[in-house]
């Protein structure tokens, strides 16, 4: 109701204004039919508490579990002390991302960014999304290599999963970012962004919207690198141009964030496991992150937002249960209803992890 939208969004705006935070990245999941008024409640409350919104923001038509409306909201805001900080305007003018920096590091957040070419393929609508992305970040001096995390939402990804990874591939290796295979642990070093590949509309009529998280780092105080985990291998054996997660450790805080791509039910071989099965996808999924995180000595516990991806609403008592019967009820996770990229998967979550929560 337009009641319970003002109280989460005064929420938020009041948290942000107690500690002095502005909102660099945000994504919103609701239904297509609640746009205009979600993002209304949104800046009335925003305003209204006198938060800078000075970057934009990402919706995501997102299929809530059972009524229609807000599924949820994924916030990333930093403290106005500590960072000097700019909007990055998008190749229309608009004000599509915010910069930030401190000695050791800059940091820049893009939103929604996607094809102006409506009726091109999907295939060319991908590289040129890519090309826009770099262009916004040439005008900052940041390479694309400097990318740590993309989220992608595709509007039919069961149909258009494959031809947006030959794009992405394509531009990945003008980029310099994907170079020859010359041995099997080639595959494990290589460096690609940690990603969310999954069906999510937009309000812009685009086949496809990428956010992007990047870090540069200025010092050796910043050290990152990615990590396929224990059960799975990297995720470029099977042609797709992303790493399962990207670690990046600030030696000056002692704090360690772990960008955790869009993990289901894969083997070590790239096959789907468990098929038809939720309860084994679910088990599957969360044991495959468990043991990833455990490599970088991280828990759940130190999930401090995530997404989870139910191909079906009938899933979510399957889900509710694990969480009761493993103590993690309180996960800050996000629930929607959305299709991976293969049919045969029931599940995915994606999800941010900090060693220290107080960071």
């Amino acid at each position: 109701s337009p009641k319970d939208l003002s109280i989460i969004f005064d929420e938020i705006a009041s948290y942000c204004k107690e500690y002095k935070l502005i909102i660099v990245h945000e994504r919103i999941f609701g239904s297509e039919s609640m746009h205009m008024l979600i993002t209304d409640i949104r800046k009335e409350s925003y305003e209204k508490n006198g938060i800078d919104c000075r970057s934009s923001f990402t919706y995501v038509n997102a299929v809530c579990v059972k009524n229609e409306g807000l599924a949820g909201v994924h916030i990333q805001a930093i403290s106005t002390d500590k960072y000097n900080i700019s909007s990055i305007n998008g190749l229309d003018g608009n004000i599509v991302g915010i910069k930030w920096s401190n000695p050791d590091c800059d940091f820049l957040s893009l939103h929604s960014v996607h094809s102006n070419n409506f009726d091109a393929s999907l295939y060319d609508q991908t590289k040129e999304v890519f090309y826009n992305i770099s262009k916004l970040l040439g005008r900052e001096g940041i390479n694309f290599k400097n990318v740590c995390r993309t989220w992608i939402y595709l509007d039919h990804i069961l149909s258009q999963y494959d031809d947006f990874n030959k794009g992405r591939n394509e531009v990945f290796k003008e980029f310099g970012l994907i170079t020859s295979m010359d041995s099997e642990s080639d595959y494990e070093k290589i460096n690609l962004p940690a990603s969310t590949g999954i069906e999510g509309g937009n309000i812009y009529g685009a086949s496809c919207i990428i956010d992007v998280s990047v870090i540069k780092p200025k010092t050796d105080k910043i050290n990152i690198y990615n990590e396929s985990g224990v059960l799975q291998n990297s995720a470029f054996r099977y042609g797709s141009a992303f790493s399962r997660s990207m670690v990046v450790e600030d030696k000056t805080n002692n704090t360690k964030l772990l960008y955790l791509s869009g993990t289901a039910s894969i083997n070590k071989t790239g096959d789907s496991v468990f098929i038809d099965d939720i309860q084994g996808q679910i088990k599957t999924t969360f044991d495959t992150i468990d043991k990833l995180l455990k490599n970088n000595n991280l828990t759940l516990s130190n999930i401090c937002e995530g997404t989870v991806f139910l191909k079906s609403p009938a899933y979510i008592d399957c889900y509710i249960n694990y969480c009761r019967k493993h103590n993690l009820s309180d996960m800050p996770f996000i629930v929607v209803v959305a299709d991976v990229c293969r049919d045969n998967l029931l599940f995915e979550i994606d999800a941010t992890c900090v060693s220290n929560l107080d960071y």
